[in-house]
């Protein structure tokens, strides 16, 4: 049976988190769903049908001031229930604090790295946040490199229009694992929107610390099946192969449109015929290598 690393997914306390109950509009449309608790025993049941033998969290975007505590919280969490297994972190890295904060997650032993969303859109409601380079400011560079120093990976989140711009940053830390989340974030399917994606992808694949996460692929359709996951990820096994690309749910947020083993299903279907060493690596051991479980 494949042994399966849910690479990416979130559990809540929805009292926890300020943008669940703010009521502002997101990506994934309609989001009425979500706002309640969404405990690992549910995930736990939601993925019961797929052999998933463990799993990484991706920062829920507590209040800022508590993210060491969501941190806490999840390696708890982990440590009763056998996953959580890894947990991805929150951190600004532009405040001038940040290497207080980065100090403590290195107490935490399940942190093994930082997001910090940097996706940027022409459309505002799309944006995370203020401009489309903020990789490449030396403010935040300053903590980017307080990252790099205490070895921790960094989940990237881009929109396609972003990608060739962060060649740079990864050059410039050839030490730090990079995590693409969602395959870049295709956001349309015109000729000219799928050619900036493309384009963007195959010059990242040159950066040999770059690695594409195949998780929230239904995100701008709200619906999942495998065409809908063409090109992300035909193309991205194209041009990073199996040992550069991983499985990840994105739950529950795909779990407005979808359930779990139906998602699992079509990531298998879009993978299409590959040889048994190479869907382990797309569905274990790149996870299991980015973010250092075994």
């Amino acid at each position: 049976m494949l042994k399966v690393i849910d690479s990416h997914h979130h559990i809540w306390r929805k009292t926890d988190l300020p943008w669940l109950l703010e009521g502002k509009p997101r990506i994934f449309g309609d989001y009425t769903a979500l706002k309640r608790d969404y405990p690992i025993e549910e995930f736990k049941a939601d993925v019961a049908p797929v052999n998933v033998v463990k799993s990484v969290y991706l920062q829920a975007n507590w209040a800022y001031d508590r993210s060491v505590e969501e941190a806490r919280w999840v390696d708890e969490t982990g440590k009763r229930h056998g996953m959580p297994n890894a947990v991805v972190a929150n951190a600004d890295l532009r405040r001038p604090d940040v290497e207080g904060l980065l100090d403590a997650y290195t107490k935490i032993p399940s942190v093994k790295g930082i997001r910090q969303h940097l996706h940027w859109h022409k459309n505002p409601k799309f944006s995370y946040i203020d401009a489309p380079d903020v990789y490449d400011h030396e403010d935040w560079r300053r903590g980017f490199r307080h990252l790099a120093d205490r070895g921790f990976s960094f989940d990237l989140q881009l929109f396609p229009s972003q990608l060739k711009g962060a060649v740079g940053l990864l050059n410039d830390f050839p030490n730090v694992t990079f995590i693409l989340n969602h395959a870049g974030m295709l956001d349309a399917r015109d000729d000219a929107s799928i050619e900036v994606w493309r384009s963007g992808m195959e010059t990242l694949s040159k950066c040999p610390n770059l690695v594409i996460k195949f998780t929230g692929l239904g995100t701008f359709d709200h619906k999942s099946s495998p065409e809908i996951m063409a090109p992300m990820i035909p193309v991205s096994l194209q041009f990073f192969g199996a040992k550069r690309c991983m499985y990840g749910s994105n739950f529950p947020i795909e779990k407005l449109w979808t359930t779990y083993a139906t998602y699992f299903d079509n990531v298998v279907k879009a993978v299409g015929e590959v040889s048994d060493a190479d869907r382990h690596e797309i569905f274990y051991g790149t996870a299991s290598r980015a973010y250092r479980l075994d």
